[in-house]
C-alpha cells in the first residue's frame, strides 16, 4: 500500500508593514497632549497656576482616557456605551489630553465627524479658558 503523501504545510502569514500615514495618524494627538502637559507644568512653575489645578488636569485627563477604553470595550462587547455628552463634559471639564490619547491608543471616536467637531469645540473652549485664567496669574 502506498504512504500518502505528507500534508503541505501553509507558509506563515506575513504582517503586513503599516503604512507610515496610518502609523502617524495619532502621532499630532500624543504631540497635542504631551505639550498642553508641558504648558500646565511651566505654568505651575511659573506660579500661574495652582499645583493643585495642575494635579486636577492630570487627574481629569486619566479619568477620561480610562472612560474612553471602556466605551471601547463596551463598543466591542456590546454593551452598555458612555454617552458622548460625558465624553464632551469629561473634555471640556479639561480632559481632553487623556482623550486625545485614548483617540490614539484605542483609535476610538476618531472617525465619526459630528463627534470631532463637538470634541474640537470642548478643546477650543477649554485651551481659552485655561489661558485667560494662566493669564490673569491665577497661581496660589
Amino acid at each position: 500500500m502506498a504512504k500518502a503523501p505528507a500534508p503541505r504545510k501553509r507558509p506563515a502569514a506575513k504582517k503586513k508593514a503599516v503604512p507610515a500615514k496610518r502609523a502617524s495618524r495619532g502621532a499630532w494627538r500624543t504631540l497635542a497632549a504631551a505639550a498642553w502637559a508641558g504648558a500646565v507644568v511651566a505654568s505651575v512653575l511659573a506660579d500661574r497656576l495652582p499645583a493643585w489645578a495642575g494635579l486636577g488636569l492630570l487627574a481629569l485627563s486619566i479619568v477620561t482616557l480610562a472612560v474612553y477604553g471602556l466605551d471601547k470595550s463596551a463598543a466591542q462587547h456590546g454593551q452598555w456605551r458612555t454617552p458622548e455628552q460625558t465624553l464632551h463634559v469629561l473634555s471640556l471639564i479639561g480632559g481632553w489630553p487623556g482623550a486625545l490619547l485614548a483617540q490614539a491608543v484605542f483609535r476610538h471616536k476618531t472617525s465619526k465627524v459630528s463627534f470631532q467637531w463637538g470634541f474640537a469645540a470642548t478643546v477650543v473652549v477649554n485651551v481659552a479658558v485655561m489661558a485667560w485664567l494662566v493669564m490673569r496669574g491665577v497661581g496660589g
